[in-house]
C-alpha cells in the first residue's frame, strides 16, 4: 500500500526557484570544473570492472570525433521547450563580467573553477544600487514571464523535462556518494594513455592557456600528441598499467574487507532503492490523484500572492517568516474557512485514490515496488551470505578472460 505522502509534490515556489536559480549559476562552473577534475574518481563497486576495460584503453574515440557527434553537455539539463527565464541580476552582470575576465585574466579561460570564483568577487563589489536597477528590471520581466511559465508547466514537455532533470539530480547525488567514500579506496589504475596525458597535461595546459584556448582544446591538443607516440613507447606505458592493475588487485581486495566499504555498500543500496521508488511514483502514478493541500498551503498560497502584489521582495527564508506570522494572526473564523475547504478536498482525492487503486496501472506499480524492496533486502542483509559455487563454463572463463580472439 502506498502511502499517500509519497503523492504529495511540493509546489514549484518562484520566490525559492530565484534564489536556487543564482545559487546554481553561481556554482556551476565551480561543480563542472570538479566534476572535471574528479572525472577518473573511484567507484568502489565499479573498480574491478573497469580495470579490464582500461588495460585497452586508449586515446578518445577519433572516429566519434570525424562523424561529427557532438559530445554530452555537462552540468544540468536544459528545457529547450519551456518559455526563455529572464536572467536573475547576477545572470545578467555575469555575462559582461565573464568575457571582461576572459580579457583581463587569460588564465580564467581554462580554470572554470577560478572563473567562478572571480565572478563571486566582481558580483560582490556591485554598488546595492546597480544592484537594486537589476533586481527591479528582472521583477518587471517575470511578471510577463510568469503566466506562460505557468501554462507551460500543464504541458506534456514539462512533465518530460521533470523526469530528465530528476534523473540528472539523481546521478548527481549518486556521485557524491561515490566521491566520498573513493578518498579511502585505492587509487585506480590508470590506461596507458592517461598515464601520458598526465605527463603532459601541465605543459599543454600552459601553452593552450597562451594561445587563449579553453579546456576542450587541452584534451584535443593531448590527444593529438598521443596519436604521434610511437608503438614502441605505447608500450611501455602499457607495461606501466599493467603494474598499476596488479597492485590495485591486491590493495582492492584487502579494501573490500573493510567497515568503510560495507558502509559504503549499505548507504549505496539506500540512495538506490529510494531513487528508484520515487522514479515509480513519477512514472507509474503520474495519472494518480493528487494529494490536496492543507489548510494552511491553501492560505499560503493567497498570501504569496497578496505579497507579490505590494511589490515586496523577499528571500525564501524571510517569505516563509511572513506568511507564518500571518497565519498565525489569522482570525479564528477565517482559518475556519480553509479548514473546512482542506476538508472537502480530502473527501474528495480519498474517493478518487480509492477508484484508482482498483487499476491495473497501481497494480502494476505494486509489483514494481516490491522488486525494489526485496533487491534493496537482499543488498543490505545477504551481502555476506554464501555465494553459489561457480559453473563449469565460469571457471573456464575466468582461466582464458586474457585471452584474445584472433
Amino acid at each position: 500500500m502506498v502511502e499517500e505522502g509519497e503523492l504529495d509534490v511540493a509546489p514549484d515556489d518562484d520566490v525559492a526557484r530565484d534564489d536556487e536559480e543564482q545559487a546554481l549559476d553561481m556554482d556551476d562552473d565551480a561543480e563542472e570544473a570538479s566534476a572535471m577534475e574528479d572525472e577518473d574518481d573511484n567507484d568502489p563497486t565499479a573498480m574491478e570492472e573497469d580495470v579490464g576495460e582500461q588495460e585497452g584503453a586508449g586515446a578518445p574515440d577519433e572516429a566519434a570525433a570525424e562523424s561529427g557527434n557532438p559530445k554530452a553537455r555537462r552540468g544540468r539539463p536544459k528545457d529547450q521547450n519551456a518559455p526563455p527565464r529572464p536572467q536573475n541580476p547576477f545572470q545578467r552582470f555575469s555575462v559582461e563580467a565573464r568575457q571582461r575576465l576572459k580579457d583581463t585574466r587569460p588564465e580564467l579561460a581554462s580554470d572554470l573553477k577560478g572563473m567562478a570564483g572571480a565572478l563571486k568577487e566582481e558580483w560582490d563589489k556591485v554598488p546595492k544600487e546597480e544592484k537594486d536597477r537589476l533586481q527591479a528590471e528582472f521583477d518587471k520581466e517575470m511578471e510577463v514571464w510568469r503566466p506562460k511559465w505557468d501554462a507551460y508547466r500543464k504541458t506534456p514537455d514539462y512533465k518530460s523535462f521533470c523526469n530528465i532533470r530528476q534523473d540528472w539530480m539523481d546521478e548527481r547525488n549518486r556521485r557524491k556518494l561515490i566521491k566520498r567514500y573513493s578518498k579511502d579506496a585505492p587509487a585506480r589504475p590508470k590506461s596507458s594513455y592517461m598515464i601520458f596525458a598526465s605527463e603532459i597535461r601541465t605543459r599543454v595546459a600552459e601553452e593552450v592557456s597562451k594561445a587563449g584556448g579553453g579546456l576542450s582544446d587541452i584534451g584535443k591538443k593531448i590527444s593529438e600528441e598521443w596519436a604521434a607516440v610511437s608503438e614502441e613507447a605505447k608500450a611501455k606505458y602499457a607495461e606501466e598499467s599493467a603494474h598499476m592493475k596488479e597492485k590495485f588487485k591486491v590493495e582492492y581486495a584487502e579494501y573490500k574487507k573493510t567497515d568503510r566499504f560495507k558502509e559504503f555498500m549499505n548507504e549505496k543500496a539506500k540512495l538506490e532503492s529510494k531513487q528508484e521508488r520515487d522514479k515509480l511514483i513519477r512514472t507509474k502514478l503520474a495519472d494518480a490523484p493528487k494529494k490536496p493541500p492543507s489548510a494552511f498551503a491553501l492560505f499560503r498560497t493567497d498570501a504569496i500572492a497578496k505579497i507579490q502584489a505590494q511589490g515586496r521582495s523577499l528571500t525564501t527564508g524571510e517569505l516563509a517568516k511572513e506568511v507564518s506570522s500571518m497565519w498565525k494572526a489569522l482570525p479564528d473564523e477565517e482559518r475556519e474557512v480553509y479548514s473546512k475547504k482542506a476538508s472537502a478536498d480530502k473527501e474528495k482525492y480519498d474517493r478518487e485514490f480509492a477508484e484508482f487503486q482498483k487499476q491495473g496501472q497501481y497494480a502494476s506499480y505494486l509489483q514494481e515496488l516490491l522488486k525494489v524492496k526485496l533487491r534493496e533486502n537482499r543488498q543490505l542483509n545477504l551481502r555476506c551470505a554464501p555465494k553459489r559455487p561457480p559453473s563449469v563454463f565460469a571457471l573456464f572463463a575466468e582461466k582464458h578472460k586474457d585471452c584474445k580472439l584472433q
